[in-house]
């Protein structure tokens, strides 16, 4: 095994203290419709681009308002033809 100098060893101490995942779930509820939702999730320790995550749940609820609506129309065609 080689000898490593211990010049060349660089010591880098990082804070990693536990999350409380669920508490803030609870205060981001709480909070919801008083700071804007980009703010919010930014929260979440999981997330990492809140802009991103946010704009992806909006298209998401997007995609599915119109299919709900493409459903309604066709529940609608369907009791005309009847």
């Amino acid at each position: 095994m080689a000898k490593i100098s211990t010049e060349d060893i660089d010591v880098v101490f990082k804070r990693a203290l536990p999350q409380n995942d669920l508490e803030t779930s609870q205060i981001i509820n709480n909070l919801n419709g008083l700071v804007d939702r980009e703010t919010l999730v930014s929260q979440l320790s999981f997330v990492r681009d809140a802009k991103e995550t946010v704009n992806l749940a909006l298209s998401e609820k997007n995609e599915a308002d119109n299919a709900m609506n493409s459903a309604e129309i066709a529940d609608q065609n369907e009791k005309v033809e009847e």
